[in-house]
């Protein structure tokens, strides 16, 4: 039993295991989350009932993945796994030269994982065998985030070097290390790639690799950027928000958010949403102009979801909160038996996330 508040909002509240820390999937008309360290589960989005439970072989090291009527995921033994998402049943289930694999990307039927022996891995998401493999590392790696797959390319961070990969072939496109390494996955937008690593942020021609421009704020940038209205904004060490014009390299505007940005911020109709600290903020994305600020309980790094005027931000209180996206007001809270760790998600009018007391949460937004 969980000691949550149950409101009139809550469509329903399940056992859902304990590593509700990771992001579930939605496919098929479920929320796909891990159950337990060695399950994972398939909670129907509409009335909250278990469809099916997979026990795996070995611990699941990752979030699942949705794409393309299956769940993938990495095992702590080094298997990659894909389920179908509607039954359950596990399609297929690979192992790379006995290496631990990174959380995998799905795209156009195909699945990406980088190998911790160096080797970056396309596997056939329908039937599991290997499309092809490439050395990208002449060294044991691990903790390197997982790729991103945009206009044939898969773009990789790879012991602090950036690569660009064909997503039919495997072949280099190119292979750099920016200035000051690369910390998270990368954001690509418009044929550019932007990261973030120990010495800012860096802007780097999709198609060649070139440096188009770079910004040493003056401290090192621990989450991916986001981009939109001509700017990429993301968090500075040293408790700065900054914005950048995506086409000069030019730093737009600066924020002083007296608290560490760990999360990515989100951008939604010209207004910039972000946590640090206690507080989630909103910020004219054009002007850096504050909007609101709200408290929102203990510190969190997760990053808030943004859904039809409402932003959604789990806390350290053990509560999920919503807030109106253009006042900042609170509109409701709803009260969980724990830390409520993981981003949460938005489909079709109602809010999914997993908290801390082993149970999943559907609220009506």
């Amino acid at each position: 039993m969980t000691d949550a508040e149950v409101t009139d909002r809550t469509l329903w509240c399940v056992p859902g295991g304990g590593v509700l820390y990771r992001t579930a999937a939605m496919a098929d008309g479920a929320v796909h989350v891990l159950d337990g360290f060695f399950g994972l589960a398939a909670i129907d989005a509409d009335i909250g009932q278990r469809r099916w439970t997979l026990r795996a072989d070995a611990g699941i090291g990752t979030s699942p993945v949705a794409g393309d009527g299956v769940v993938c995921f990495a095992d702590t033994v080094g298997c990659l796994t894909a389920v179908d998402a509607a039954t359950g049943e596990v399609r297929w289930k690979w192992r790379a030269r006995r290496s631990k694999m990174s959380k995998p990307t799905a795209a156009d039927h195909i699945v990406y994982s980088l190998a911790h022996d160096g080797s970056m891995w396309a596997v056939d998401g329908l039937t599991g065998q290997p499309v092809w493999n490439v050395r990208v590392a002449d060294h044991p790696t691990s903790n390197d985030p997982s790729p991103a797959v945009s206009q044939g390319s898969l773009y990789a961070a790879v012991g602090g070097r950036l690569l660009a990969l064909d997503t039919t072939t495997g072949s280099r496109r190119w292979d750099v290390r920016p200035f000051g390494g690369v910390r998270q996955t990368p954001t690509v937008a418009r044929g550019v790639v932007y990261v973030g690593g120990d010495e800012g942020l860096v802007a780097m021609d999709a198609a060649t690799g070139q440096e188009r421009w770079r910004l040493s704020p003056g401290g090192a940038v621990w989450a991916s950027p986001a981009v939109d209205e001509g700017i990429a904004v993301f968090g500075v060490e040293g408790w700065y928000l900054t914005a950048v014009d995506t086409g000069t390299g030019q730093e737009r505007w600066r924020v002083k958010t007296r608290g560490e940005i760990h999360s990515s911020p989100v951008v939604v109709d010209a207004t910039l949403y972000i946590r640090n600290g206690k507080h989630l903020w909103a910020v004219d994305a054009v002007t850096g102009e504050e909007r609101w600020k709200q408290e929102t309980g203990a510190a969190q790094e997760s990053s808030a979801a943004v859904a039809d005027g409402t932003v959604y931000i789990g806390s350290e209180d053990e509560s999920l909160w919503a807030v109106d996206a253009v006042t900042g007001e609170e509109r409701w809270r709803l009260h969980t038996g724990g830390e409520v760790r993981a981003t949460p998600v938005v489909a079709d009018g109602t809010v999914y996330v997993g908290s801390e007391d082993d149970f999943l949460y559907a609220i009506h937004t």
